[in-house]
């Protein structure tokens, strides 16, 4: 640590699939990332890829959550957990942080050895109601046209 003034990153495994599948399925655990984004190395693909692992490998291939599970794991009910008023529901008076992605469209395309290439199939993500990216139609990718605003 010393020798590389304590900018090192690593990667665990230290969970398997049915313990993570387990887990997933109590009624009090959500769904967050804790990587963080280092400005030089190589990151933890869940660091670009999180969301999508879960919808694509928990909840469509594995079934483990129905899409509404995931969904709620990742936002109403860490809302609630870290009281943030007016967030992770939509409902009238909330703030608009709104994700549109079709059902079997989201694929994570970053891996271990790639592991800062971004989700594809997010059509737009709208924070407090103002747009913060959104899909190039031309490439079906937000890589390059990312409208972060």
């Amino acid at each position: 640590m010393a020798e590389e003034d304590c900018d090192v990153t690593m990667v665990d495994y230290i969970t398997c699939t049915d313990d993570i599948e387990t887990i997933l399925q109590l009624p009090y655990s959500i769904v967050t990332s804790d990587t963080v984004y280092p400005d030089k190395g190589r990151p933890h693909p869940r660091g670009y890829g999180n969301t999508a692992m879960l919808l694509t490998e928990y909840v469509q291939k594995r079934k483990t959550l129905t899409l509404e599970q995931a969904v709620h794991k990742m936002t109403g009910l860490p809302a609630r957990i870290v009281s943030l008023p007016r967030k992770g529901l939509l409902r009238p008076g909330y703030d608009a942080d709104i994700v549109v992605f079709g059902r079997d469209s989201i694929t994570c395309n970053a891996d271990y050895q790639n592991p800062e290439r971004f989700t594809t199939g997010f059509e737009l993500v709208m924070v407090g109601g103002a747009i913060a990216v959104e899909r190039d139609t031309r490439t079906n990718s937000c890589q390059g046209r990312c409208v972060l605003r």
